[in-house]
């Protein structure tokens, strides 16, 4: 599967740093060290197959 969108809602005070490593196809999502309240993220990603189309796991 390639990527093609990616998004994330954060319900923060403060939101997070939010980086994509698109080598790895992972989302990092850090937030502050002061972070103290309660936040809720949600996150959206669309794909598309590529070759065979099997689903690859990493």
């Amino acid at each position: 599967m390639e990527i093609t969108f990616i998004e994330v809602q954060v319900n923060a005070l403060s939101p997070p740093k939010v980086d994509y490593e698109e080598s790895t196809s992972k989302l990092n999502i850090r937030y502050s060290w002061a972070q103290l309240a309660m936040s809720t993220y949600s996150i959206v990603v669309k794909a598309k197959p590529v070759g065979d189309g099997r689903i690859q796991y990493y």
